[in-house]
């Protein structure tokens, strides 16, 4: 017994139906829900039995399992099945409800209620205790009864430790009824409704036609699929979805000529001033042979040459490229690889550094010195040629978990609509003040630079070295009047602390955004002790879809022990599926994805990777949408509410920043001496697990090696705080590496 039930249970995942309510600590209180069959469905149900001599309990147990993995969102699902005489034993039975038909699922469980029979004569009890197991394997169970045996539901009650029981018995051969037995205090009666309609949508379906995949059909009811689909994301908002951003900003130029755009330190420049000095840029690439769609790449400090830089590149209709001036040289050379860049802009801090990597390389990228090209700028009409709505805006590079950062590829028609979802949201208009204070390799980048400029709203560049100096940063917010800002929660927590004694810092704050990395309960509540009038706006989105694809907006601390990302931004659609891309219940878990006019195009000269992440919306396939599959795992409350739980792969995002630790594992696997590595965030800093060739002695000089050779391929926010040397890696039963036993040493 122990041979078997060992291996039977090994790795198993507790099967738990999500809650709706939140009184799960008050004493259990037993309820039922009864519900007939229609005479048509049982009698399908009992003519499906007999096509498949298949057993009825056996159909409706695999409808029981089904809903179970529906709900959990689970493929692996383990439940109590009552068995006995007096069906008065419950044993563990453990289901894979994997791709296939329902005839596959139905055999499935078959054979998995054969394999226990061997030990029926077993109590749980006595089973648990074998097994030396104290936790509790299951909080569902499954019964049936034939012909007439009813069930009283005034006198039966569940088991210790049990939530949930479903019950069916067949009434004479005729009509099938279905009883769930329920503890009121972790199940409203709503949603028991609802899931006794996920048996019945369920047991149609089978009856119907059992060859066909039970996994490309969904059991939600009509009414949820339509919430889920259409009135969660029913933000549906017109704008000049024939220009681009150029078009808009011009239009501001015109309006506003003389008013400031931007300000850097002691400079400023008008709409006009900018204007010009974009055109001069614009002019200049248009005359050396640019075309539409092809990339330059700008490595230069965030000033208001950068700025007239990006504008000036989105008018001559080529693709702004970031890269950060303090990146590895090899970063720098893959980049300009990738994007084929016919023009690289610079800083003149950079110049030596970028001509070497050129030359290295044989790039045929022509060199700007940004630093010098702007002294001779002249007035200049704005370029006649410009991109479309459907031509790319901008490339920015991402971790990626090959060792190559990952291009993502943003339209013009994206980065609008999301722009305008900022300036709609937030309420932004000529009298706004907006803190441009992100990195340029970050997304957000781009709005925090240009939404202000769509309504004739004055944007303030802030330097890295002043956002180092966090009271300076403070002092500069106050005394420029900044109404919007943006801030990544671990640098908002220091704030926080230095805004205690001093709350004058963002009086003149309309909206504080937070992004990057979750958003803890106690931050928000810390935030609203000290300033209970300014909102607090939690945003979240890919960059590979322009962005923010979700807004949360919050007046005070959100009850619950998280913080919501949000509601779905204007003209998206944002879906929780689950692992064969159905949706996902409300409440339950699942994997978010991304559809509509801010899914970008894919990741530059990776098909691969592209096809992988990017396709087709297959929910709304008459609207002919892209989809984008994010890699995080969330779920919706009832009121269309997204929680984010973290991701479904080996990729984090701290500090603001989206990292791949594959990419810093295959950076690690090239060092001399390294035999196996893993990388994992503990906390809130990277830890590197290394094993090294036993020939080597000295692991210090080896770790030292190893911080020198990541240094000069990955950014400073990929090197791991903390290296750990080991013997060997954990793996688990798979072979895989155990990242969870790493968690713990």
């Amino acid at each position: 017994m122990t041979e078997f039930w060992t291996k039977k249970l090994s790795n198993s995942v507790f099967t738990q139906i999500p809650r709706w309510s939140e009184n799960a600590n008050q004493q259990k209180k037993v309820e039922s829900y009864t519900i007939s069959l229609s005479e048509e469905l049982s009698q399908n149900i009992i003519a499906l039995s007999k096509k498949l001599k298949a057993p009825i309990s056996s159909i409706l147990l695999s409808s029981h399992c089904k809903v179970l993995s529906v709900v959990s969102g689970n493929i692996d699902i383990i439940t109590g099945l009552k068995i006995g005489v007096n069906k008065e034993n419950t044993l563990p039975l453990r289901v894979q409800c994997d791709n296939g038909s329902w005839n596959k699922l139905i055999n499935n469980i078959i054979s998995e209620e054969k394999a226990i029979n061997p030990f029926l004569q077993y109590t749980l009890n006595n089973l648990k205790a074998e097994l030396n197991i104290v936790e509790n394997l299951f909080e569902t169970y499954f019964l049936y009864k034939d012909h007439n045996e009813s069930i009283d539901t005034s006198t039966v009650n569940l088991d210790e430790d049990i939530s949930f029981g479903a019950y069916f018995s067949n009434t004479l051969n005729k009509t099938i009824q279905l009883n769930i037995l329920y503890n009121v205090n972790e199940f409203s009666r709503e949603q028991i409704e609802t899931i006794s309609e996920y048996y019945c949508n369920t047991l149609k379906l089978m009856a119907k036609d059992e060859t066909k995949s039970h996994t490309s059909q969904s059991i939600l009811p009509i009414r949820e699929q339509h919430t889920l689909l259409e009135l969660f994301n029913n933000k549906k908002v017109d704008y000049p979805t024939e220009k681009t951003f150029v078009d808009v900003f011009e239009d501001q130029v015109k309006q506003y000529p003389d008013k400031i755009a931007i300000q850097f330190e002691d400079t400023q420049w008008t709409y006009n001033e900018l204007n010009n000095y974009a055109n001069t840029l614009a002019k200049h690439l248009i005359d050396n042979k640019l075309n539409i769609e092809e990339s330059v790449i700008v490595i230069m400090e965030r000033d208001q040459i950068w700025v007239a830089t990006v504008l000036g590149i989105l008018k001559a209709g080529g693709v702004y490229v970031p890269v950060r001036p303090d990146w590895p040289k090899t970063r720098k050379s893959t980049i300009i690889n990738k994007t084929d860049a016919k023009f690289v802009i610079h800083d003149t801090k950079s110049l030596d550094e970028i001509e070497i990597v050129v030359k290295e390389n044989n790039f045929n990228s022509q060199l700007i010195n940004g630093s010098l090209f702007f002294k001779n700028s002249k007035n200049e009409a704005n370029p006649s040629r410009k991109s479309g709505p459907d031509n790319l805006a901008y490339i920015i590079f991402t971790s990626g978990s090959t060792g190559e950062p990952k291009g993502a590829m943003i339209e013009h028609k994206g980065m609008l609509n999301h722009l305008f979802s900022k300036v709609n949201d937030l309420e932004m208009t000529d009298i706004d003040i907006v803190a441009q204070n992100s990195s340029q390799s970050f997304d957000i980048s781009v709005w925090q630079l240009i939404s202000g400029l769509m309504v004739g709203a004055k944007t303030v560049i802030y330097s890295d070295a002043l956002i180092l100096d966090m009271h300076q940063f403070l002092n500069q917010v106050k005394e420029d009047r900044i109404t919007i800002l943006e801030l990544v929660p671990s640098y908002m927590k220091i704030l926080l602390q230095l805004c205690k004694h001093n709350r004058s810092f963002f009086e003149t704050i309309k909206y504080l955004m937070v992004t990057g990395e979750p958003l803890k309960i106690g931050l928000v509540t810390s935030w609203f002790n000290l300033f209970k009038k300014i909102p607090l706006v939690n945003a979240y989105g890919p960059t590979e879809a322009s962005d923010d694809i979700t807004h949360h907006f919050m007046y005070e601390t959100p009850k619950g022990s998280m913080v919501p990302v949000g509601t779905t931004i204007q003209n998206l659609n944002v879906y929780v599926v689950d692992a064969f891309d159905q949706l996902a219940p409300i409440g339950t878990k699942g994997n978010v994805v991304v559809s509509g006019v801010g899914v970008g195009r894919g990741y530059i000269g990776d098909p691969e990777k592209t096809n992988a992440v990017f396709t087709h919306d297959h929910l709304k396939p008459k609207e002919n949408l892209k989809l984008y599959k994010t890699g995080d795992i969330g779920s919706w409350t009832h009121e269309g509410i997204l929680h984010l739980f973290g991701r479904e792969d080996n990729q984090i995002k701290l500090n603001g920043y989206r990292i791949d630790l594959g990419e810093i594992e295959q950076s690690l696997s090239k060092q001399k001496g390294v035999t196996g590595n893993a990388v994992l965030l503990k906390g809130k800093s990277l830890h590197a697990f290394l094993v090294f060739d036993s020939d080597i002695e000295n692991n210090q000089n080896l770790i030292d090696q190893c911080k020198a050779g990541l240094q000069k391929d990955l950014p400073h926010y990929m090197i791991p705080r903390k290296f750990h040397v080991l013997e060997d890696l954990p793996l688990t039963q798979n072979g895989k590496i155990d990242r969870n036993a790493l968690q713990k040493l």
